[in-house]
């Protein structure tokens, strides 16, 4: 009785101990996000405000001294913004992202985002930027799929978590198989002995993506 309550003891430690991992993760993933995200709004407006810029004739000679000098600005910013047929070389980043981390890795969805007027009409975008939103689905380790969306947030690309979500459950597993079904059968076969329960993460993202209009 007292070996079982000590094995109980230990579970529930042990339990405590990756829940308190789980949020800290979450809550430096949370900090990071909106450090990002400011930034890359603001290298966003800088870029909006140069195309403006260049497209005036008023001053064209002080904007091509000027162009000249921030030519190298001007590429790091343009590699931030893939054309809309590299949109796929973005999915293929965070792909290789999640089999560092051994996730399974799924894009649901992908589509254009439509902003709307006041009457909810869609208004006809303009200028030189589109944003497409992807629905991103990453299951795994738990620590690995936090681990994961951080590394999302790093993409080289002008990029946004606007949403995500976060769960875990325990999943019965054969070690060296994977999932496994109910535990009957034949026996020694399938047999509850030889299963063993595994902590599974799943984080659900909603991705901005800003790319070139062209």
């Amino acid at each position: 009785m007292t070996r079982s309550r000590r094995t109980i003891r230990r579970l529930v430690i042990w339990r405590a101990g990756e829940t308190t991992l789980v949020l800290v993760l979450m809550g430096i993933v949370i900090f990071l996000s909106l450090r990002i995200q400011d930034a890359r709004r603001q290298i966003a407006e800088r870029y909006l405000v140069l195309e403006q810029d260049l497209g005036s004739m008023v001053h064209m000679t002080e904007l091509e001294d000027e162009l000249a000098l921030r030519q190298s600005d001007i590429n790091r910013i343009l590699a931030f913004v893939p054309g809309r047929q590299a949109l796929g070389d973005v999915v293929g980043a965070l792909e290789r992202a999640a089999k560092q981390w051994e996730l399974a890795f799924l894009v649901p969805d992908v589509k254009e985002e439509v902003k709307l007027d006041e009457k909810g009409e869609p208004i006809e975008p303009t200028g030189p930027l589109r944003e497409v939103r992807l629905r991103l689905v990453a299951s795994g380790a738990p620590e690995e799929t936090l681990r994961w969306l951080h590394a999302v947030e790093h993409q080289p690309y002008l990029l946004t978590v606007v949403d995500w979500s976060f769960a875990t459950a325990l999943e019965q597993v054969r070690p060296g198989v994977g999932v496994a079904g109910p535990a009957s059968g034949p026996s020694g076969l399938n047999s509850e002995k030889e299963l063993e329960e595994r902590r599974v993460g799943t984080v659900e993202a909603d991705v901005i993506v800003t790319i070139l209009a062209k």
